[in-house]
């Protein structure tokens, strides 16, 4: 009577304990789909823990004085060109400027910026400027200056040759070619280099020899105002010209300037 009673009671909680069991194996099944991925995200997380330690560890030897390892470059293997082949020069190079008009090197008739050019090319002056804004010797190899500023002793380069067979430059071409500047009056300074040169304020010039010249300016003068006009290129640049070759072919026509024999 027992047992039939248990068996009865099975059977009628055998549904139930289906269902329990379906239950059972769905929260298995789920519970290992959502833990799955654990195993590939643990090295994503681990990565950044690793290279901050490793970081950690380089910063440590260097602070604890660890030399570091620097790679050594390899050098880049490149083609050697070819040398070029030496070329003989040969021709004329004609080039003009239109700033400086018509070609003229007569200190009566040049204007800028055509003595800057001048200057620049072939002429020649009495001095050079020096960084430090002192006069050096360029035509002119000496010079004296009294304690009064009133008398100036020039003495000139004795083997500086005009071009085209005009002779050595010699006092008489200075004074000659500071005059026509002066008269020219199309030099900046023309007003100026007849009051050192010409004598317009009282003063006279004495020829010594032919590469020697006392100037006396009538009034004292600033070393520093004379040199201005007298240097080599810069923008009131003089260049000395034949005397001789002005006279013999006339002024309009003279484009001798003062040269030195090593630079012909």
């Amino acid at each position: 009577m027992l047992q039939s009673a248990t068996k009865l009671l099975a059977i009628k909680n055998f549904p139930k304990a289906i269902v329990l069991l379906l239950v059972a194996l769905l929260v298995a099944c789920g519970s290992s789909a959502t833990s799955e991925p654990a195993p590939t995200s643990a090295p994503a997380a681990q990565a950044p823990a690793k290279a901050q330690a490793k970081a950690q560890d380089k910063q440590s030897e260097k602070d604890r004085g660890v030399p570091t390892v620097t790679p050594v470059p390899t050098a880049a293997v490149m083609a050697t060109k070819a040398a070029p082949a030496k070329v003989k020069a040969t021709g004329t190079i004609n080039y003009g400027v239109k700033e400086t008009g018509i070609f003229e090197a007569h200190p009566r008739f040049i204007s800028s910026p055509r003595y800057q050019y001048v200057a620049t090319t072939s002429g020649e002056s009495m001095v050079t400027i020096q960084p430090d804004f002192s006069p050096a010797p360029s035509l002119a190899v000496e010079w004296s200056i009294a304690d009064d500023f009133i008398t100036w002793t020039w003495k000139i380069r004795d083997d500086v040759e005009f071009h085209k067979g005009y002779g050595n430059l010699t006092v008489d071409d200075v004074l000659y070619s500071y005059k026509e500047y002066h008269e020219g009056a199309l030099n900046a300074r023309a007003g100026i280099i007849g009051d050192y040169w010409v004598g317009n304020v009282g003063g006279s010039q004495t020829v010594v020899d032919p590469y020697t010249v006392v100037v006396n300016t009538g009034e004292p003068w600033v070393p520093a105002r004379a040199f201005e006009f007298m240097r080599h290129l810069g923008g009131l640049s003089t260049s000395i010209v034949s005397k001789k070759q002005a006279e013999e072919l006339g002024a309009e026509k003279e484009i001798g300037r003062a040269s030195f024999r090593e630079r012909v």
